[in-house]
Formats: C-alpha cells, structure tokens, sequence
C-alpha cells in the first residue's frame, strides 16, 4: 500500500476521483491547481504561517500565510509522498520506495536520506531534531541521529500475530500512523485494529491489541494514559490505560475516519466524505460539523489544527482538495 488508506478503500477512490471538482490553490508566486488526479496525503505547520503539504507524484506545496495561499516545491523526485514532519526549521518526508527527504533550513532546500527499507513510508514523527521513527509496509525504521542512519526495528511476526490472524492468511499487517509522546511512551496503529507500543524510542514494539477488528489509520495520546484512535467504519476508540485497552466511542458517523488531533480540550477527527468530527471537553463527546460541500464530496486525509479562539482554524488535505475550515467554537454543543 502506498498511500494513506488501505487498498480496498484506494480502489474506490479511483472511481471517485474523476468526478472530483478541482480546487485552485493561488499563490504570488505561481498558480497551483489541485484537481480530481491529485491526491494530497498529508500537511505539517512549523508555526501559525508556515507549512508543507506532500502528496502523489512529488508534488510537495509550502504555505507562508497560514494556509491562504500555496506555491509549488519544484525536486528532482515524483515518488508518492505520504507524510511530513518539522521539529523547528528541520523536517522530514517520506514516501514510496522507502523514500525520505531531509531539510535543515524549513524547507528551502531538501536532500535524500538513506534507509534500508524499500517499501512505502506511511508516517514519520520525530521527538526532536535526532530522534524518530518512520513506519510503512511491516516495517518500522528508528533514528537517533536525525536520519544520517535509519534502522529497522525487529518484528516476529509469528510470535506477534493471533492464531486466529495467522489461520485466516494475515502474514504481515501494515502500519498507517504513529504518535510519539515522549522518551518512554510511542504508539502505532495499522491493519487489524493493531496497536503497538515502545518505551524505548521506537528501537523496539510489543503489541498492545491485535485482531480480527476494522484498520485503524490515525493515532493520538493528550498524555501517558489518555488516547484516541480512528478508522474503518466509524471507529472512533478511546483508552485511559495507555493503550492496554480501549472503548469504542460509537462517533455520529459510520464512515472511514482517518485523522484524528487535538489541542488541549479542542479536537478534531477528519474522514472520508467531507466527514468532520470535533469536541470542546477533552474527546468526551464527539459532533459532525457539516460544510457547504458540492457532490461528490471530497475525502479528507490529513490534517492541521490551530487555535485560535473563538474557533478551531483547520487545514484540510486530501482526494483533490486542499480546504481551510474555520469552525467556531460556539457552534459545539455540549449536550
């Protein structure tokens, strides 16, 4: 798989994404169209101005006035791009064929890293400008030397798999999103509803909740024992225990989630058919917030949340669109 949803999802977006209106993206200094054959997997903010949006076939935009206005990254590169990361004026981006590009200078210039892992990259998230970790295909790669040298963690699967998994010809599940809280608390989720955990930097994972459950494409803690996770179907889960067990919060939507961030209190889940979930109390409870939207509505995959009150400023990236959404906060009900 190489972008951010699983291949049965991606198989009906193919269908979908002739028929999506193209969004104009306007910039000083050129004029980016981001039409029904683009696909954009993910946006990172260094600050409230300035961020990245990657997606298919190289195309990497940069934004300097908070998601108003976007100018085009030209690279050498037109591999699948399917997530960003800054720390600072350092980031990261990975993508196909175990693709990742490096800045030290917020994104001016980009250089290639190297990596022992040729599968696809689904997400990178770093706890400083040395440590972090990038996931994809059954793979999980670590660094503690801000990517000059990546190295894979190690993964039995046969001893991490359920029988019932192994019996019904699961061999090597994927992973889709990862979330590092600090030194002693990182998290992944991927196919199966799998969650893992590492308290060592991501150098090694031990599997919290495996199984025959729905995929889950996007993971987030608000602290050591306080999470969230989305995906398939409307699963929206929730753990108290770090990750040892966790509830199903039965969201008001049955479709796919795949971006869930918080902001203290704030949060907001994204999905697919201009699907917006958000909470004012901490995740307790969770509305749809509906958007004046034209058929057929478009798939939102990754996300940026800011604060900004009375509202929650969002940067919406997915199937053909890139979207700024304001949403005030006194239009949630607390009910």
């Amino acid at each position: 798989m190489a972008n951010r949803i699983c291949s049965t999802i991606y198989c009906m977006v193919f269908f979908l994404q002739f028929f999506l209106t193209p969004f104009i993206v306007h910039s000083s200094e050129n004029i980016y169209q981001v039409g029904f054959r683009d696909r954009m997997f993910a946006v990172d903010f260094l600050d409230k101005r300035e961020g990245f949006a990657v997606g298919d076939a190289g195309v990497i935009l940069c934004s300097k006035n908070g998601g108003k206005t976007w100018r085009q990254v030209t690279t050498r590169w037109n591999h699948s791009f399917n997530d960003v990361f800054f720390v600072g004026k350092e980031g990261w981006i990975v993508g196909d064929g175990g693709t990742i590009l490096y800045t030290g200078d917020r994104g001016r210039n980009w250089k290639r890293q190297e990596s022992d892992s040729p599968v696809s990259l689904m997400a990178v998230d770093f706890l400083d400008e040395k440590r972090g970790v990038a996931i994809g295909q059954q793979t999980i790669l670590w660094t503690e030397d801000g990517g000059l040298l990546w190295q894979s963690s190690p993964l039995d699967w046969p001893t991490i798999l359920p029988d019932t998994l192994i019996e019904s010809g699961v061999i090597s599940p994927n992973f889709y999103d990862l979330f590092l809280l600090d030194e002693t608390h990182g998290w992944i989720v991927g196919d199966n509803g799998m969650v893992f955990f590492s308290s060592d930097r991501g150098k090694r994972w031990k599997a919290l909740r495996i199984g025959m459950y729905p995929p889950l494409y996007s993971v987030f803690f608000k602290n050591k024992k306080e999470g969230f996770a989305a995906g398939q179907r409307g699963t929206l889960l929730h753990t108290k225990d770090g990750g040892k067990t966790w509830q199903n919060l039965n969201p008001p939507t049955d479709k796919n989630l795949f971006k869930i961030k918080m902001a203290g209190d704030y949060g907001v889940v994204t999905g697919d058919l201009g699907t917006i979930l958000r909470t004012i109390d901490g995740g307790k409870t969770w509305q749809g917030f509906p958007l004046a939207l034209r058929s057929p509505l478009p798939w939102f995959l990754d996300i940026s949340l800011f604060v900004s009150n009375p509202s929650l400023k969002v940067i919406c990236v997915g199937e053909g669109t890139i979207r700024e959404i304001s949403i005030p906060v006194s239009s949630i009900p607390m009910d």
